[in-house]
Order: structure tokens, then C-alpha cells, then sequence
């Protein structure tokens, strides 16, 4: 089962709602503006994906999968939100294969 949904659909204060209401047994993959995210000029045509791994407070933790910079990020939920929207991209929730990697 796959869900696409676009970033046009999520009203600003709904993000994080939106990200809290999902399952577990989902995975989440995003795509945004690199540039945009991190602030690098040079870079804000840049697209990008990252799979979501959990909420901290304002902080969103997701998997980058590089090719530079690949391994676990830490970025502000409001920033990311907002980056997704430069980008016109969404939120794709795929469900789980079935494997467990929280309790691994």
C-alpha cells in the first residue's frame, strides 16, 4: 500500500500533527529542497529525499541517503515543512515490508 500526499494538502500547523497521526507500520519518505533546508545558496535548486525516522520536541530526525552527508539528520519540523513546500513535493507513506528496525 502506497499514499502520496502532497504538501499543498497539509495546512502549516498540521505538519507535525499529520506526521504524529501516522503509523508505525508505515515508512515515510519525503522529498524537499536541499538548498532551501540548510541554507546553501548554491544548492537551492537542489532536490532531495529523506526517509522519516521520529519527532523530538521541534526536531524532526530523518535518514539521509547521501550521497554527501548520508546517515541520520536533525532538522527543526517548521524548517523541513517548510522546504517541502519550496520544493512542491509531499510525503509518500509506504507501508512496512513487515521487518521490525525500531525494536532491531
Amino acid at each position: 500500500m502506497e499514499e502520496y500526499i502532497s504538501i499543498r494538502e497539509i495546512a502549516d500547523y498540521s505538519f507535525e500533527l499529520t506526521l504524529r497521526s501516522i503509523s508505525f507500520e508505515f515508512d515515510v519518505v519525503f522529498g524537499f529542497n536541499y538548498g532551501r533546508l540548510y541554507n546553501i545558496p548554491d544548492s537551492y535548486s537542489v532536490g532531495h529525499v529523506g526517509i522519516f525516522l521520529k519527532l523530538e520536541g521541534d526536531n524532526l530526525l530523518y535518514l539521509d541517503p547521501g550521497p554527501r552527508n548520508y546517515g541520520v539528520r536533525k532538522v527543526k519540523i517548521d524548517d523541513l515543512c517548510n522546504a517541502i513546500k519550496n520544493r512542491s513535493d509531499g510525503l509518500w507513506i509506504i507501508k512496512s515490508t513487515g521487518h521490525d528496525t525500531w525494536n532491531s
